[in-house]
């Protein structure tokens, strides 16, 4: 299988570089040969919940173990197997392949995906992954560890056939041309149960809300190490801790297949508008993660929420919180608030808002509104002041070295200096209208706020 991505990636870098149609026709005929090997494979592996009661070479098991080595070897056979699966679902565009053959292509690779039963296979592993994921996630969160290697290592190994699969999704979702493979996904409802009624999301996104309330929602996205003794919350409740430690801490993974999961049911709404099933299911599991979401851009919500539909309650709290609320920012939690505010977008959008407006009182609709709002004024006063900041500093910056290589010039060369500084003035006219120490006081004042707000 290696081989195998190595070969699709060398096809499509030749193709790319050269743009030739010559070969293009064994090219496909090569892929979907692949495909058909990828497909068999996924079919003949399975998962063992039992690591010493291996009844097949081609059983793996999340846990590492010496004594069933072929099992590790199933789980790589395996793990390759999806990685060859997303590169032949990609194909790299070119401007010598024409649209009849891109259609063409997919066809069939949907027609091998429908002959493999490939779709069942996968959510099967999808959901026994997220099962096994969620379990070793609730160990980690609560640093309830009595072997830390082995709960790390199970959870590793199951979140990389999550996030595989959900990536497979991704690709089928984020272009018109997969529309048989996206299509063929949502056929009895089953990837949409899968994701709804999913484990991990339903677990993590409890932990995360609880994280929000306690005031602890600047470290949504990350995991404190095992044996720190260091406390995360608000600046304002702990001395000397305006600066969030993230060296003390690690990437939340299932916080990156969170986000992963947004963005492909919002890619799955937007290119796919005017199927109703991919209406429905947008919507369906909005409902199903209200809480996780709002609270991702209010920064606080109840974690009883979760899970649950449109409930008038859970609306209020989030209206009368969000006003009060003081912005927090770290990597995880912008992006994280982006998937959160592109998904809302998409289902204000036509024709899905009709849709979305039926299923939700107007006092429910209201306090979304307003949470959302609320979230892009605090992000866009973020994201504005950390800007403003940075070009008012390069600005003072360059009229500073002009005005010293003008004192420190000879004087023949004193007007040319002179001019510079003008230059400079007249190119940030704009950031230097109110003088220099003006602008150096509103630099500062810019990135005061951007530091007491990101972590």
């Amino acid at each position: 299988m290696s081989i195998a991505l190595v070969f699709l990636d060398l096809i499509d870098s030749i193709e790319s570089s050269r743009g030739l149609r010559s070969g293009m026709q064994k090219e496909m005929d090569a892929r979907l040969i692949l495909a058909d090997l990828v497909c068999d494979c996924i079919r003949l592996v399975k998962h063992c919940h039992h690591s010493n009661h291996s009844t097949s070479p081609y059983d793996y098991n999340f846990a590492t173990s010496d004594d069933l080595p072929e099992a590790n070897l199933s789980f790589t056979l395996f793990s390759s197997s999806l990685a060859v699966l997303n590169s032949l679902l990609r194909l790299q565009p070119s401007s010598s392949i024409s649209r009849l053959t891109i259609s063409k292509y997919y066809t069939d690779l949907t027609a091998s995906f429908r002959k493999w039963n490939l779709i069942p296979t996968l959510l099967e592993h999808f959901t026994i992954s997220s099962k096994a994921a969620a379990t070793m996630y609730t160990r980690l969160s609560n640093d309830a560890l009595k072997s830390v290697d082995e709960t790390t290592i199970i959870h590793r190994r199951s979140l990389s056939i999550v996030s595989s699969i959900l990536h497979f999704v991704n690709v089928a979702s984020a272009s018109t041309s997969t529309i048989d493979v996206a299509i063929l996904l949502m056929k009895n409802g089953s990837f949409i149960n899968a994701m709804i009624k999913n484990p991990l999301f339903q677990c993590a996104g409890k932990h995360w809300c609880s994280m929000s309330n306690s005031g602890n929602h600047d470290t949504r996205g990350y995991l404190v190490h095992v044996g720190s003794n260091l406390k995360f919350g608000n600046p304002s409740k702990q001395k000397n801790s305006s600066i969030f430690p993230l060296k003390q801490a690690e990437e939340d993974s299932v916080h990156e297949v969170w986000r992963l999961a947004l963005k492909t049911v919002t890619s799955l709404i937007s290119m796919h508008s005017g199927e109703n099933k991919f209406l429905d299911f947008g919507i369906d599991f909005f409902y199903a993660f209200d809480g996780v979401i709002l609270s991702a851009i209010s920064g606080g919500n109840d974690s009883s929420n979760v899970n649950k539909p449109f409930l008038s309650d859970s609306y209020k709290k989030i209206d009368q919180s969000s006003s009060s609320l003081r912005p927090v920012f770290t990597k995880n939690n912008i992006l994280e608030s982006i998937s959160s505010l592109s998904l809302i977008s998409d289902l204000y959008k036509n024709p899905c808002i009709q849709q979305f407006e039926k299923f939700s009182s107007s006092s429910s609709q209201a306090a979304i509104l307003k949470t959302v709002r609320f979230a892009v004024r605090s992000l866009s006063t973020f994201l504005g002041a950390s800007g403003i900041a940075r070009e008012l500093f390069k600005a003072v910056s360059r009229l500073n070295r002009a005005m010293e290589s003008a004192n420190s010039a000879a004087s023949p060369n004193k007007a040319l200096m002179i001019q510079q500084i003008q230059k400079v003035i007249n190119f940030n006219a704009v950031m230097l209208a109110g003088g220099l120490p003006s602008a150096r006081h509103e630099a500062i004042s810019n990135a005061h706020y951007a530091i007491s707000t990101a972590r």
